[in-house]
């Protein structure tokens, strides 16, 4: 038995969009450009991926997005 989600309708599809308000203390907070993200990620410890280090994620699977 087919899946009632797979028959083709004649409605058209709405889409709901909705927005998130942000307070303006926590837009003050956020990286404005690529710069101060490097530096708001580093002082949360991250560090860069070595070239050797991508191979290895590479070859293990676990780099970019996961198939789904």
């Amino acid at each position: 038995m087919r899946s009632t989600t797979s028959k083709p309708t004649t409605k058209p599809i709405r889409v709901k969009h909705s927005f998130l308000n942000v307070p303006a203390a926590e837009k003050a907070r956020l990286a404005k450009n690529l710069t101060e993200l490097r530096q708001r990620l580093k002082e949360y410890g991250a560090v860069p991926v070595s070239p050797e280090m991508k191979r290895r994620l590479v070859a293990a699977g676990a780099w970019g997005m996961p198939d789904e």
